[in-house]
């Protein structure tokens, strides 16, 4: 009976000390649970949404003072199309582009705390189904995705309303609107009315075997935009991409007659060989602006076989613009002709960067000694390592013995190793060229006025006297004539 009331009583000291123990050991960390549970972020509560009965306007003031994270959807009918008007906190940089969290004092002086606003109009209430397209567009006018559609869609008027800030995307089979200053500009109703144009145009352009009618959408921006630009665009896609199409083959003459350079050469350019008389006659107008008139040229040369590259260029080179020369440097140097070389050497007097490169390179492929004076020149004058290689290159090809006391201080000095290295391979070439011109080789002076002179090359390792000029009187330690 003792026995067992000392057990007992052992047995509940035990666990009286464990459990004292455990609180002691156990206490803080479950204090700290409980305190995190209780300081928990609760998850913010679904956004109202309301019905607004006539117009943006509606939207109450509380939109554009609420704390950042927050964010509201309202809801609106516009020309029977059921539209979302989504509003939240966003940080954008001084010209309008969304920027990140300012986490630094720098970060927080830069950007500005703005209500965003997104307009989401979705198209499958109206029954259209554009499947996976992507297109994004944004000022300055760009298209990214699909840019068939994409064009399509950029009409005069949406670049008028569509301000530098904002971003229209079309995917998923809904037009979504993003801008920043829609709600504290007041822009939120010429945001609405963007969404609900673009939506019009799409549906306003009939189905042809499921597939949405592009061509009538480029034809319509043709037909009606006040740019030449946008008409310009809208020719080109519909010629180039729909050349069947019934809009295609109304408007496409009267385009290469169009009152605007700027169309018809677009017009011309997706016309195929039609079209190669109007990039012709763009060429020869006075009137033309100088970039359609270049870039008509670079167009009619990429057209041109090489074998008649002089029935399309009848100029001079020198009066050919910089961005046309990039065109024709290949196609000379494909066709190999001599007196290229003898055309393009001259404009080495005045090429910089990468186009004195080109012209270097192109003068190698042509391989004629002729252009060795205006290479030895830009080699001579340039400071730019690249160009000095590319004409030490070129010299390696149509250099002649003149070219090596122009050539030899590289081969020893301490520059660049790419130089020296090109300038003793351009050495070695103009060597292997003309054996006879090696270290300490003499060479023939005039020989028919001065039968049996010689002279030494300059920088070469030999020592001979030249010729003694007999007008000054006098001899040298050796007249350089035979015994």
């Amino acid at each position: 009976m003792l026995t067992a009331l000392v057990t007992l009583l052992l047995i509940a000291a035990l666990g009286f000390g464990s459990f004292r123990i455990g609180q002691l050991l156990l206490g803080p960390l479950l204090s700290t649970f409980r305190w995190a549970a209780k300081s928990w972020p609760k998850p913010l509560p679904v956004p109202a949404r309301r019905v607004l009965a006539r117009s943006p306007s509606d939207l109450d003031d509380a939109a554009l003072t609420r704390p950042p994270i927050s964010e509201r959807t309202w809801e609106l009918e516009r020309e029977g199309f059921r539209i979302k008007v989504r509003t939240s906190g966003n940080f954008v940089t001084p010209d309008g582009r969304p920027s990140g969290f300012p986490w630094s004092p720098e970060d927080r002086a830069e950007v500005r705390s703005v209500v965003s606003s997104t307009v989401i109009l979705n198209l499958e209430d109206r029954g259209v189904n554009l499947g996976s397209t992507h297109v994004e567009l944004a000022p300055p006018l760009s298209v990214s995705g699909d840019e068939g559609l994409g064009w399509a869609l950029c009409d005069d008027l949406l670049i008028d309303a569509l301000p530098p800030t904002d971003r229209l995307v079309v995917a998923n089979n809904r037009i979504s609107l993003w801008s920043p200053f829609a709600l504290e500009h007041g822009r939120l109703e010429i945001a609405i009315d963007v969404v609900v144009r673009s939506a019009r145009r799409l549906l306003a352009a009939t189905y042809k075997d499921g597939r949405l009618d592009l061509p009538s959408l480029h034809a319509d921006n043709y037909r009606h935009a006040h740019r030449p630009e946008t008409q310009a665009r809208a020719i080109f896609h519909l010629l180039a991409s729909w050349p069947h199409s019934p809009e295609a083959i109304a408007l496409g003459p009267g385009a290469l007659e169009h009152p605007s350079p700027l169309v018809r050469y677009r017009a011309a350019l997706a016309s195929g060989a039609i079209g190669l008389p109007v990039l012709a006659r763009l060429i020869d107008e006075k009137e033309v602006s100088p970039g359609v008139r270049a870039a008509a040229l670079r167009s009619l040369l990429i057209a041109t076989p090489p074998e008649d590259l002089d029935r399309a260029l009848d100029r001079p080179l020198a009066e050919v613009p910089e961005e046309v020369l990039w065109v024709l440097l290949p196609m000379l140097a494909q066709r190999r002709r001599p007196e290229d070389a003898r055309r393009l050497a001259p404009l080495l007097a005045t090429a910089q960067g990468e186009l004195a490169l080109e012209l270097a390179h192109c003068l190698a492929v042509l391989g004629q000694a002729e252009a060795e004076p205006a290479l030895l020149e830009l080699y001579s004058r340039t400071l730019d390592p690249p160009t000095m290689i590319a004409a030490a290159d070129a010299l390696a090809s149509v250099g002649t013995p003149a070219a090596l006391p122009t050539l030899l201080p590289a081969t020893r000095a301490r520059l660049q190793p790419d130089l020296r290295l090109a300038a003793d391979a351009a050495v070695k070439s103009i060597r292997a060229r003309h054996p006879h011109h090696g270290p300490g080789a003499l060479a023939l002076i005039d020989p028919e006025a001065r039968a049996g002179d010689v002279s030494l090359l300059p920088g070469e390792s030999a020592a001979v006297s030249p010729t003694p000029d007999p007008t000054q009187g006098g001899t040298g330690p050796a007249d350089g004539r035979g015994g």
